[in-house]
């Protein structure tokens, strides 16, 4: 008994003290040399992998490529056409459908959507292979659970300019409770590499915290 009332009397010096010193506190701190190992994967093996649809076996998979950082691409020319064609006509429309998936290989369900940025000579669109919903929109977005896929399949529009045009393909994922969106994989599709319109960027002002790994 003594011992415990003891410590409770020193307890309450130490506050007392406090209260008459003030609250110690860091005015500038520095740690360095700590490491950090990341494991950086290409398309084909990222979290949010981005592959040709069914193994690459489709028809449709001629158009799927990888450029030399393993970033997928979509590049729509004359590749396997032995009649010569040189590839989509101007002022027309043109689907390709079940182009390449997405795998989520993190360990959480995500909402997945994308799209595709507009560009001169040309407008496209991903869309989910089995309907025509706009995939740009994050309320249209699809749950993946983890090891699952989604196929996507692409249409364009072109304009009245004969060429080779470029745009950016974004995929995004966000973590199915509602966290913001973390940009899992983003590759160049040739004639069209598009960066479609950040879902709402500065309302969704993320932290690393809140990305799924």
């Amino acid at each position: 008994m003594k011992r415990r009332t003891l410590l409770v009397g020193c307890s309450g010096t130490v506050i007392a003290g406090a209260s008459v010193l003030g609250t110690a506190a860091f005015s500038t701190a520095e740690v360095d040399g700590r490491s950090l190992d990341v494991h950086v994967a290409g398309d084909r093996h990222g979290w949010l992998a981005l592959r040709p649809a069914d193994d690459g076996t489709l028809p449709n998979s001629i158009y799927v490529e990888y450029d030399d950082t393993d970033r997928l691409r979509l590049v729509f020319d004359d590749r396997g056409n032995e009649l010569g064609g040189d590839g989509p006509n101007v002022d027309a429309a043109f689907t390709f459908g079940r182009l390449f998936e997405a795998v989520n290989f993190g360990p959480e369900a995500i909402r997945l959507w994308g799209g595709l940025s507009s560009a001169t000579g040309f407008d496209g669109h991903l869309y989910y292979d089995d309907e025509s919903t706009d995939v740009s929109k994050p309320d249209n977005a699809r749950r993946l659970e983890p090891g699952a896929a989604q196929t996507f399949g692409v249409s364009l529009r072109t304009e009245r300019e004969r060429g080779r045009f470029q745009g950016e393909m974004t995929i995004r994922g966000e973590r199915a409770d509602g966290k913001p969106p973390c940009e899992a994989s983003d590759g160049p599709a040739d004639p069209e590499k598009r960066t479609p319109k950040p879902a709402d960027r500065d309302r969704h002002r993320r932290t690393d915290d809140d990305c799924t790994d």
